[in-house]
């Protein structure tokens, strides 16, 4: 049985190494102008790295913005829980409290930053299935990027639509905006973009079944990835490479790539992606049949995650393990497993909880924030959203293996 994974635009990685300086910095700060400045240059950051840095970031700000009546303050706040709500699935709350900051930021006519909001909105709405309005959002996010401080903002939004057309089934079109995206990129010198970019063409060619053009395409993103000189960036095209070498059934070239993945997270201590690699190391051997390498790795997944204290790669690996120890009919082992998923799901249930205070309790502070009914777009004669309509793609990567599955990573 195979089941496929989702393939999305955003890294939702954690490493809680990275920033401590800088948040040590944040808090020593006594001018509440400059703690906020230090705080939106973590966004970010902890966007991608660490979701609960990101909320307690976030909520400390829009706190210090209420109550010291400091917009700039609250409304970055606003930014970030929007980013964080966007990213755990509270897609209605991300996209008001995203609203709530545009309001500020555009009167200030910080056009940069308002052209960010926009994209996190039009990425949010995507996911809420409102199409249309997403990409409203993306347009209006280049409109305004085109009149920013930033030169790279105009075209940003472009890989947006470009899924919006592979969405619709527009090959032609979205291929032809994600060149257009690509050769903006090049033009730039945005490596890293450009990787993800042919990452994301080859994925669409790995599910469509064109094996040859999918390697074709995630060879162009490890050139790029090498020549933006991001390690973490070629580990997730090693993966999805592994991932698709794993499809046409060449495992020796599946495994390379699977431990090339796993080296260079190993190199830049990322422990969440390390779990990962474990983890479709695991799965691999799962599917070659050999469950004693398997226990091997997903053990060092499990211990790992746990003096991470990731609880959700903890479980996964704990599952995972359950299983094997079904195939394998040691049934006193896969109950030991059993007790112990139980467990950290009464974990997971109480980190829920606590999320969903802070989404009370932020609402409670919201009521006397000002709402913008619309997304108003830039005096322009072409009101250039109004002739794109479309969706936001979810494109199918990676696979499930028996009850085993492959983490596919996101570029």
């Amino acid at each position: 049985m195979r089941k496929h994974l989702f393939f999305t635009t955003f890294c939702l990685f954690s490493i809680v190494s990275i920033g401590q300086v800088s948040y040590q910095q944040f808090q020593n700060e006594s001018d509440l102008h400059k703690k906020t400045e230090i705080a939106y240059s973590l966004l970010n950051e902890y966007s991608m790295n660490s979701l609960d840095s990101l909320r307690l970031i976030s909520t400390q700000l829009v706190l210090i913005g209420k109550e010291n009546n400091i917009e700039y303050s609250l409304s970055t706040g606003q930014f970030g829980l929007g980013s964080y709500f966007l990213r755990t699935g509270k897609q209605k709350r991300a996209i008001k409290s995203l609203k709530s900051s545009l309001v500020f930021f555009k009167s200030i006519e910080d056009y940069q930053l308002v052209s960010e909001i926009l994209n996190e909105i039009g990425n949010s709405y995507a996911i809420s299935g409102e199409y249309t309005n997403a990409i409203e959002s993306y347009i209006s996010s280049m409109d305004f990027g085109s009149i920013s401080k930033d030169e790279t903002a105009s075209f940003n939004g472009e890989i947006g639509l470009a899924k919006a057309y592979f969405s619709l089934g527009d090959t032609l079109k979205g291929e032809s905006t994600l060149a257009s995206y690509i050769k903006e990129c090049i033009k730039y010198e945005k490596y890293q973009s450009i990787s993800n970019a042919y990452g994301f063409l080859g994925m669409i060619e790995q599910d469509k079944g064109n094996q040859e053009e999918s390697m074709s395409f995630l060879d162009k993103s490890i050139y790029y990835g090498l020549k933006s000189n991001s390690k973490i960036q070629l580990s997730h095209i090693y993966t999805n490479k592994a991932i698709v070498f794993f499809s046409v059934e060449n495992y020796d070239s599946s495994l390379v790539f699977f431990e090339k993945a796993l080296m260079l997270r190993k190199e830049l201590r990322r422990p969440r992606q390390i779990c990962e690699s474990y983890f479709n190391l695991a799965s691999f051997y799962i599917e070659r049949g050999d469950l004693t390498k398997a226990i091997v790795e997903v053990n060092s997944s499990i211990v790992l995650a746990k003096d991470n204290f990731l609880i959700q790669d903890e479980y996964d690996g704990v599952e995972l393990l359950e299983y094997i120890y079904g195939e394998q009919g040691d049934s006193i082992a896969k109950k030991k497993q059993s007790i112990l998923l139980h467990d950290l799901k009464n974990q997971l249930d109480e980190k829920r909880e606590l999320n969903t205070e802070l989404v009370n309790y932020i609402t409670e502070i919201e009521a006397s924030i000002p709402k913008e009914t619309e997304l108003s777009q830039p005096d322009d004669e072409n009101k250039s959203w109004m002739l794109v309509a479309g969706a936001f793609i979810i494109v199918l990567a990676g696979g499930i293996i028996g009850k085993s599955f492959f983490k596919a990573s996101k570029v």
